[in-house]
């Protein structure tokens, strides 16, 4: 079976042939694959230092001086919303990562 490493034109959405298309939606789809949930958390890894690299942008300075404890409580903060971003929102990031995944993970005879 030939595995297509490269796909050129994602919009035509090519899968292998013989092979189901991927359902990661949140309809009831693989809630229980252990990849997607991998894939899930990168994604949230990457909006966390997202929203750290955005936090940074802004200029210090103010009313009253940041402490130690705000910056923490700021972090923790971002990487709950980060987390909760990926898994109640699509996009798109997870879905692709998965769906390379499973086809660079084909076995042969499949």
């Amino acid at each position: 079976m030939e595995v297509f490493l490269n796909n050129q034109y994602p919009e035509l959405n090519l899968i292998n042939p013989g092979q189901k298309p991927l359902d990661t939606g949140k309809k009831g789809g693989n809630k229980n694959d252990p990849l997607l949930e991998a894939c899930r958390e990168f994604e949230s890894i990457f909006i966390f230092y997202m929203f750290k690299a955005m936090r940074g942008t802004v200029p210090e300075g103010g009313l009253i001086p940041r402490g130690m404890g705000e910056e923490i409580f700021e972090s923790m903060l971002d990487e709950e919303v980060a987390r909760t971003a990926s898994q109640n929102e699509d996009y798109g990031l997870a879905r692709l990562l998965h769906e390379q995944l499973n086809r660079i993970n084909i076995k042969p005879g499949e």
